[in-house]
Order: structure tokens, then C-alpha cells, then sequence
């Protein structure tokens, strides 16, 4: 049996080195989120390349070719917004008039769907973005933005938008940046979340220490063959997905590595709550689960 075009080509259930089972999804009850509420209105012209969430959900981000990153509240209707087709309504009387019918086929509805209401821009970071912004995360107290300027690493202040600090050493673009460990259980922050780590095409993964003046990385991970599209933390562990079709993973306690195969190009990948399995994606159109 082969699935649509429009579904998921399948999944892979992996154990290490071993597939046990592949399963295509079938079509369920479960309705998947088809209505637009809100745009993100405000970047130039070009390809938005990346969007994440803050680690309370309550705001997004976006990085564009535009070279800023942009913070926006997804939920709030932006009040200086003039809908295309009516300069008479504000915003929040567009958005009410749209959603207080429901949605159909026809091609009327289909063309209101398109004036859709824009959400509400909150703040513009673009002080040392000299190049397209293609990777961008916070740390879990929501206070800082880093993000990526080609082989640059610049840490943003969110509140402030002033910049605090930049790292480079990279010889090729920076595709992935994460900030590793988090806070407690009374949201203070740990050591670990001053640690920094970049991804990039030049096949390596750089860890910064975000308390030092220092522009030299603590650890260059270079064990990857092609560009290096992901890393997680978890505890002590570093995991890293690559082109070169392996998932690392570095224990930095005991100085191990770990490889897993999965033979495919991987493009991300993401792992449980529980850190007992990791789905990853590849380019060959098929999610891979394993443990």
C-alpha cells in the first residue's frame, strides 16, 4: 500500500541498527489545524527562512533574508493593520467580521482567507545581521535571542535589542544554533544554558561559553562527513544529526561517542520528552523513529 502524495510517506521504527517495522500513516479522525488566524506581516521581500517558538510559547520569531529577526505575539491582532480590501476597518473589526462565519470552499471564502488578520509585531533585532538569518533560538527564560549572520553567532538581549556578544570561526554558514541546558524548577538559570552550540556546512559543531570574553570555542565536534543540520541537548549528552546520514551522540561526562547509522541524509530530527526515542527526517521522505 502507498500512501498520497499529501500524507506522510511512513515511518521507520528503528532499534540501533536494526529497522523492525515501517508503516505508512492512514488517513484518522484527527483534524489537523487548516484555518489560518493570524500572518506575520513585516518582512522585506525574500524567503522567511526559519520560525521558532519562546520557550513559554507565548511569542514567536522569525529570521529573514531581510537580514533582522523579528518578535512577534502571534495571538494579538496588530491594531495598525489596514485589511487590502477595506480601508475603513481596523484590524480587530476585520478579524471580527472573518471569524464570526465559518470557513467554506467557495471561492469567495477562499479569497477572505487570504486578507487574513495580522499579528502583532512586538520587536525588530537587527544590529550585526550583515547577512540572511537562518538560524535563531532562545535560552528557556525567554531573555536571550541568539541567532546566526552566515559564520557569525551574535547574542541578543530580547528586552533591550542591544547586542552582547558575537562569536565566529566558522568557514562555512551556521545552520542550526542551540542554547544548552535550561532552568529550574524556580526558572533560575543553570550553567549549562550559558553553554552555546552552532551547526554549520562546514561539517562541525562549536560549543561557546557565554561567561567568558573569550571568541574561542570550548569544543570543536568535527567527527560529522557532510553538514552538520541539527543538535539537542539532553542532561550531559550533545546530539547532532548530519547529511552524512549518522546521529552523534557525545557524552560529555565520559568523553564517549555514540553513531547511529540511519543511512539517509537527516535534515532535523527531534527527541521524546522522556529522551528515550529521537524521530529524525531525511531527505529521502521518510521520518525514521527509533530508541
Amino acid at each position: 500500500h502507498k500512501p498520497t502524495s499529501a500524507a506522510l510517506r511512513g515511518v521507520d521504527v528503528l532499534l540501533p541498527r536494526q529497522i523492525i517495522n515501517m508503516m505508512p500513516i492512514q488517513n484518522s479522525t484527527y483534524q489537523r489545524p487548516s484555518t489560518p488566524v493570524a500572518q506575520l506581516r513585516g518582512h522585506a521581500d525574500g524567503p522567511i527562512h526559519i520560525i521558532r517558538f519562546t520557550g513559554d510559547g507565548n511569542y514567536c520569531l522569525t529570521g529573514g533574508n531581510d537580514r533582522t529577526v523579528r518578535l512577534w505575539n502571534p495571538t494579538r491582532v496588530d491594531p495598525a493593520y489596514r485589511p487590502p480590501l477595506s480601508t475603513k476597518l481596523s484590524s480587530q473589526e476585520y478579524y471580527a467580521r472573518q471569524y464570526s462565519q465559518s470557513y467554506g470552499d467557495d471561492e469567495s471564502t477562499q479569497q477572505q482567507q487570504q486578507h487574513i488578520p495580522s499579528a502583532l509585531p512586538m520587536q525588530t533585532y537587527s544590529e550585526g545581521h550583515v547577512h540572511p538569518v537562518h538560524a535563531i533560538t532562545t535560552n528557556s527564560s525567554s531573555t536571550m535571542l541568539l541567532s546566526s549572520s552566515d559564520k557569525t553567532i551574535i547574542a541578543t538581549n530580547l528586552v533591550t535589542a542591544q547586542t552582547v556578544q558575537k562569536w565566529w570561526g566558522h568557514t562555512a554558514r551556521i545552520e542550526y544554533v542551540a542554547c544548552l541546558g535550561g532552568g529550574d524548577e524556580n526558572n533560575n538559570t543553570n550553567v549549562g544554558e550559558e553553554i552555546y552550540a552552532s551547526a554549520s556546512y562546514d561539517a562541525t559543531v562549536r560549543l561557546w561559553d557565554a561567561r567568558s570574553k573569550s571568541k574561542e570555542p570550548l569544543m570543536i565536534l568535527d567527527d560529522a562527513k557532510d553538514s552538520v543540520s541539527c543538535i539537542k541537548s539532553g542532561g550531559s549528552d550533545i546530539i547532532t544529526s548530519s547529511i552524512d546520514g549518522n546521529i552523534r551522540t557525545y557524552d560529555l561526562r565520559t568523553g564517549k561517542l555514540i553513531t547511529e547509522d540511519v543511512s539517509h541524509p537527516i535534515t532535523s530530527f527531534a527527541v521524546s520528552n522522556d529522551g528515550r526515542s529521537i524521530a529524525s527526517s531525511c531527505l529521502d521522505g521518510v521520518i525514521r523513529l527509533f530508541d
